[in-house]
């Protein structure tokens, strides 16, 4: 029987060859990217495992033009992430994509701008302006290199990545290469290299490497497999460290435009999704974004207070402070440590 880095190797050699392939090429619209067909409009779905719900907002020529996705803790909306697509009227050509982030206990907790500038009706450079530091390299109109720099709370740590992007003679996009630093007080303590490949716009394979001295060491690797619909339905993940072979496995139901509305990981985790058409009847579900939108940048859902769980200490207790959440307007408070129950 072959070890897993045997059969690590065989399957790479596999890949070069397929890589080899010469890729169609086609201009791809946004929804087309994301291996949707037809004329659609809006897409929500709902991810079991995360808790979360997006709502993706295409224009008619297919490109994007929002994206909301909602993060659900303690069966509450908490968090809301908005990206806004905006366009030139006169040429359709993106100009600007502007990205908030809103949560109940801090309100607008960041905005980000990327500005677009064309030359020839080729992007010729981007300008960012958020909360971390991005910088961006385009050649011939085509991304090639992306830097960021992101800072956490403690200003000693932060995190440094650098993307580069390479494309094959039809400008479509074959390999991705990613180093990510973590950084202390300026210095690197860890750092990391990902190199993804893809084929006609699917992810092949990524393989990961951990820097040991001077050197890049393969630690893992994962390869992709689709379906006849491009669809992924299989990931194996093989970890060199542990010698293991992680499968996941992915199931689709379809509509009648071969668009999937359900997916099913390993059995158990789903992601259900409803897709409409230009000419659906998609009101009730704006309605429930538009409304759960505004009452989490106004902070209506949740507040963060601290005080002892009275379950288990009493209003007199010196016991330890845990955390309560209140719903704002009904007057009711849960502690998120034991929801009410008492501590045990």
């Amino acid at each position: 029987m072959k070890t897993p880095f045997k059969k690590l190797i065989l399957v790479y050699a596999l890949l070069s060859f397929i890589m080899s392939c010469k890729n169609d090429k086609k201009d791809l619209t946004d929804s087309e990217r994301q291996g949707l067909k037809g004329n659609i409009q809006f897409v929500y779905e709902y991810d079991s495992s995360w808790s979360q719900e997006k709502l993706i907002e295409f224009n008619s020529d297919g490109s994007l033009k929002k994206e909301l996705k909602i993060q659900i803790i303690l069966e509450k909306p908490s968090i809301l992430y908005e990206t806004k697509y905006n366009y030139n009227n006169e040429n359709n050509k993106l100009i600007s994509v502007i990205e908030d982030i809103y949560s109940t206990v801090e309100s607008l907790r960041s905005h980000a701008e990327i500005n677009y500038n064309y030359n020839d009706n080729k992007i010729v450079s981007v300008s960012y302006s958020g909360k971390d530091e991005k910088s961006f390299k385009y050649e011939d109109g085509l991304k090639v290199q992306v830097i960021s720099n992101s800072v956490g709370k403690n200003d000693d740590i932060s995190i440094v990545g650098i993307t580069q992007l390479k494309y094959d003679d039809n400008k479509i996009l074959v390999l991705e290469i990613e180093h990510l630093s973590l950084m202390q007080f300026g210095t690197p303590i860890h750092e990391r290299k990902y190199e993804s490949k893809f084929n006609n716009g699917l992810k092949m394979s990524t393989f990961n490497f951990d820097k040991k001295g001077d050197n890049y060491i393969l630690s893992d690797s994962v390869l992709y497999f689709y379906n006849e619909k491009n669809d992924l339905i299989k990931r194996m993940n093989f970890n060199l460290t542990d010698n293991k072979i992680v499968n996941t496995t992915y199931t689709y139901e379809y509509d009648s435009k071969n668009n999937w509305t359900k997916r099913t990981i390993n059995e158990g985790d789903f992601v259900t999704r409803k897709i409409f058409y230009f000419g659906d009847n998609s009101n009730d579900i704006l309605v429930k974004f538009e409304t759960t939108k505004n009452k989490l940048k106004s902070g209506y859902f949740w507040i963060l207070r601290k005080m002892r769980c009275k379950k288990k200490f009493g209003k007199q207790s010196w016991g330890n402070i845990w955390l309560f959440w209140s719903w704002k307007g009904s007057g009711r408070f849960k502690c998120s440590r034991c929801s009410g129950k008492g501590h045990r």
